[in-house]
């Protein structure tokens, strides 16, 4: 069968827990990885697994329930993962999800320019909410994933090439 060319232009609330869920599954994959990349403030190795632990919290709660509209989820996601946050990189992970919520309010579906809004404002709040902020942390990518996504926004507002430009992005 072939592969599908039409772009998606907004994803619903079911698509969106498809996501987090999608990208949960990358991080359990990659866990060990960003584990050994942790070395700020300290070479602790949990960072990956923090994060996982976090993600795990959001979709557990989201478990049986039929998500509506992109605004109801990301509301339940943002409340989920700020209870739900391990260490630091889960709390700063927990901006992302708030930054989501903000994006989304009032919508029944995310599109490229809501997405692009919302990492837009999880960079801002996840330095408000480190002590002393430093670069070449997960608050660096946060802000280099926010810089692609308002480029590639600004070029084609379609929400797979907008997640694709952020997902080289943060390589």
């Amino acid at each position: 069968m072939p592969k599908s060319t039409k772009s998606l232009l907004h994803a619903d609330g079911a698509l969106l827990v498809e996501l987090v869920s999608a990208a949960a599954q990358a991080l359990e994959a990659n866990r060990d990885t960003i584990n050994a990349l942790n070395v700020f403030p300290v070479p602790d190795g949990d960072t990956g697994t923090n994060m996982l632990l976090t993600l795990k919290t959001v979709l557990n709660d989201l478990d049986g329930h039929v998500p509506v509209s992109v605004e109801e989820v990301s509301k339940r996601m943002a409340s989920s993962a700020l209870l739900g946050a391990r260490g630091n990189s889960g709390l700063i992970l927990a901006q992302f999800f708030k930054g989501l919520a903000e994006a989304l309010y009032g919508e029944s579906k995310m599109g490229g320019e809501q997405f692009t809004r919302s990492i837009r404002i999880a960079a801002t709040k996840s330095y408000g909410v480190v002590p002393n902020p430093v670069e070449g942390t997960m608050l660096t990518v946060y802000r280099e994933c926010a810089e692609a996504a308002e480029n590639s926004s600004a070029e084609n507002k379609s929400l797979d090439q907008v997640l694709a430009d952020v997902a080289a992005a943060s390589m």
